[in-house]
């Protein structure tokens, strides 16, 4: 369904190997988001890492899913954000009340094991938390990005990830 090509080779008494592949179109989204930064024209596709520096920018990454970390993670990187992460909302709501100003910006999935995004992003503002909260979620349904702005979160990303958004989302939450 996206484009891409799954196979696998086995061999009785050695095992198998699985092999998949995905066409992603990292570098063109790139290009895209770095041509905008720059007022538009031509640019090459690892432009953005130049573009956008957040460096001393900390966000808290709430996902419970480690590959999915992993990705936001390896995403961001070049921006210069420190990224700490939690892998559900009760952790997140941990993180964040140990320490309420040492994040400038949460990334929250929604649907984590112990405590969801929504029940996290309620506890945190009813810390006081000023702090934009972006959702980050498979549920992209007018009711799923209305019930996240009702609990508080200021704005909603679907998965799966576009670095462009993800990039437009830190510019216009952190500068």
């Amino acid at each position: 369904m996206m484009g891409g090509d799954i196979s696998l080779e086995s061999r009785p008494g050695e095992g198998s190997t699985f092999m998949f592949e995905v066409p992603f179109g990292r570098a063109e989204a790139e290009a895209e988001v770095g041509a905008e930064a720059h007022g538009g024209g031509e640019i090459k596709a690892g432009a953005p890492q130049a573009c956008y520096d957040f460096t001393g920018r900390r966000i808290l990454l709430a996902e419970d899913i480690d590959i999915n970390r992993e990705i936001v993670v390896a995403m961001l990187e070049p921006v210069g954000l420190e990224i700490e992460c939690a892998a559900n909302g009760l952790e997140a709501v941990q993180m964040f009340s140990d320490a309420p100003g040492r994040y400038d910006m949460i990334f929250m999935d929604l649907q984590m094991p112990q405590m969801d995004g929504i029940t996290a992003t309620r506890r945190i503002r009813e810390l006081g938390a000023g702090v934009p909260i972006v959702a980050m979620t498979a549920n992209v349904f007018q009711e799923d990005i209305d019930a996240c702005l009702a609990a508080g979160m200021d704005d909603h990303l679907g998965k799966p990830l576009d670095f462009g958004q993800i990039l437009a989302k830190l510019q216009a939450f952190l500068g």
